[in-house]
């Protein structure tokens, strides 16, 4: 694939699409440096090209550039205030500032617009768990109607249960995410659960934009 989009850079350098995809591309390969100066790229050409400018974004924030990852979050949402996805990333990007009133209010504004999207329930839940565990339950278990397999989310609400001391639900949700039909893989996780129920961490996830575009008609 990156032969091809490299090929299209090679005959048109201010192609916004292919700028985007190879960005997407050099970010697999970890080359935030390249893939930060080809969403710029793509956003010179098409300033209203939303989800290069989400993508831009969510990597300036990645490598510490805060201030001007809030201007392109907050653009991105002037261009399209509708868009849930830029609601969800911007209240991560500033819960992992210290700003949980306005963080909880992105999350509030991305269900609105989408009350199946996963990331979002997950995210709000993992913010309300510290005020309201009852709560925070309820949004993950709304994650996971929108999206069964979501192991993190499995994951955080069987810590949560766990920690209540509901270990029998707890333990349904640690094996959820796993094949249990292997009778021994069963039987080890079962264990470790028992073993470890106080050894436990969460992990947060719930970045999420469009990995690709339609090219457009060349002009």
């Amino acid at each position: 694939m990156s032969f091809g989009i490299i090929g299209a850079l090679r005959l048109w350098p201010q192609y916004p699409e292919a700028n985007f995809n190879y960005a997407i591309f050099l970010e697999t390969l970890n080359d935030r440096a390249g893939a930060l100066m080809h969403h710029e790229q793509a956003i010179k050409q098409r300033a209203d090209y939303i989800d290069a400018r989400l993508r831009f974004a969510n990597l300036l924030a990645e490598v510490g550039k805060g201030a001007e990852a809030e201007r392109q979050y907050q653009e991105v949402l002037r261009l399209r205030p509708g868009y849930a996805e830029a609601h969800n990333n911007y209240g991560v990007f500033l819960e992992k500032r210290g700003e949980s009133a306005s963080a909880e209010q992105q999350y509030l504004q991305a269900l609105e617009l989408r009350q199946d999207y996963a990331e979002a329930h997950y995210n709000y839940a993992m913010l309300l768990e510290s005020v309201n565990e009852t709560k925070a339950e309820e949004h993950y278990r709304a994650a996971l109607q929108a999206l069964p397999s979501y192991a993190e989310a499995h994951n955080n609400l069987a810590i949560l249960l766990s920690e209540r001391g509901d270990l029998q639900r707890a333990e349904e949700h640690y094996l959820a995410p796993c094949d249990c039909g292997h009778a021994i893989l069963r039987q080890t996780i079962i264990l470790l659960f028992f073993c470890r129920q106080k050894a436990t961490s969460r992990r947060r996830t719930g970045i999420s934009s469009s990995l690709k575009s339609s090219p457009p008609n060349r002009p």
